[in-house]
């Protein structure tokens, strides 16, 4: 069994608002959330087979590999999560080619059916569900195009920005209007509102009380995970750092030495630096 840490605050690029991804190695509830120290906790378990089937799963794979390449090992006595790591590294796409251009046919032709359901609620002037159905196929199609165009994104967050990038200025601007982008609009009325459906139902009871993952003995597993609560701070902290190292720029802002000016003082740090 082992514990890592991935996603934003792995590898150093967490924003005050990211949650805190662990993966864990080993038996265990399919996916739990938890809240500790002010911080949203996303907890997924996987067996060994498994992490390593999701490597080359299309369904999986586009966030999977780069997960598992950045990893962060909490607790790994076995050399689980290294050996799993090192696969990710070595992985590329001539491994999984078949699989994925059947998978992007069949996805792609399976969206036949969600543009009839628009046509129809356009026709019949369904307009709510017209509008969740443009959402949906907007949405799918990113993803699929995603494995289509070979690109592995991590995180759902990115991969919209580097299918713009990779389609071009005409995707991306058709893809906005599909998804009826617009400052003042999201500001001032679509995210708030889906934020607030999702919390009357909370309150409503849909959310189940908080369950003992002891009752499903699981004791171990949980208190291996949560054990990566207390490393999380000191992990993300470590990578930013790394990162600074590597942008050549100081962990802290320091005096100058008398008589340097900024520009010079920065230029010396940058020609020691290794490469």
């Amino acid at each position: 069994m082992a514990v890592c840490l991935v996603g934003s605050h792995a590898t150093g690029t967490a924003t005050p608002t990211s949650d805190v991804d662990i993966a864990v190695v080993g038996d265990g509830p399919h996916y739990r959330l938890e809240m500790r120290e002010q911080l949203l906790f996303s907890v997924g378990w996987g067996s060994e087979v498994v992490q390593r089937q999701r490597l080359y799963e299309p369904d999986w794979l586009a966030t999977h590999v780069v997960g598992w390449r950045n990893a962060v090992a909490l607790h790994d006595p076995d050399g689980v999560a290294a050996s799993i790591r090192h696969e990710a590294a070595n992985w590329n796409w001539s491994l999984v080619a078949g699989d994925c251009d059947q998978w992007v046919a069949e996805k792609f032709v399976g969206l036949t059916e969600e543009v009839h359901k628009l046509i129809s609620n356009l026709s019949s002037r369904s307009w709510r569900e017209a509008t969740v159905q443009r959402s949906v196929l907007a949405q799918q199609l990113g993803l699929i195009l995603a494995i289509q165009r070979r690109i592995l994104y991590g995180s759902e967050n990115a991969v919209w920005q580097l299918i713009g990038d990779e389609l071009g200025s005409t995707w991306r601007g058709t893809q906005e209007a599909a998804l009826g982008i617009g400052k003042l609009r999201l500001e001032r009325g679509e995210c708030r509102r889906a934020v607030a459906l999702r919390a009357q139902r909370a309150r409503g009871g849909v959310v189940a009380g908080r369950t003992s993952v002891r009752r499903n003995g699981k004791r171990a597993t949980r208190n291996s995970a949560l054990h990566a609560v207390t490393e999380v701070r000191r992990v993300s902290a470590s990578s930013r750092r790394r990162s600074r190292r590597r942008a050549c720029l100081p962990a802290s802002p320091r005096p100058l030495p008398p008589g340097r000016s900024g520009r010079n003082h920065t230029m010396r740090r940058r020609s020691g630096s290794r490469s």
